[in-house]
């Protein structure tokens, strides 16, 4: 929709950044991540913005990463489930169900197969 678009663009560029952060009170001032625009000037602002605005030396993900596509499929839906319904009695299910999925990938692995151990690696490989 480009006229959604056009908002979007609107209330994001440059320009409304500029004017957000000129606005806004000292220590509520927004952080964007663009190294182009005014960082913060604090030593704590200053060290979260190098974080985030570095270029990464390590890319970390998460152990669904490096699970079977089954499995990590099942796990996917079940976080999404778990949060619809955070209870003790639906984390229990939830968990058996993946168990049950787990069990079967397992039966279909090669003999031996362990998954990769690395989930952080430099960007690019």
């Amino acid at each position: 929709d480009p006229a959604a678009r056009a908002l979007v663009d609107r209330l994001s560029g440059e320009r409304a950044r500029a004017l957000w952060r000129e606005r806004a009170s000292d220590g509520l001032q927004p952080f964007f991540p663009d190294a182009s625009d005014p960082q913060p000037t604090d030593a704590t602002g200053r060290r979260i913005a190098d974080i985030l605005t570095a270029k990464a030396r390590t890319l970390c993900f998460d152990a669904s990463d490096v699970m079977p596509p089954g499995v990590r499929d099942a796990f996917h839906r079940a976080v999404l489930q778990y949060f619809g319904d955070p209870t003790e009695k639906r984390l229990d299910e939830l968990l058996g169900r993946l168990d049950t999925v787990r069990t079967e990938a397992a039966k279909d692995a090669a003999p031996g197969h362990l998954p990769e151990s690395e989930v952080c690696a430099p960007p690019g490989g």
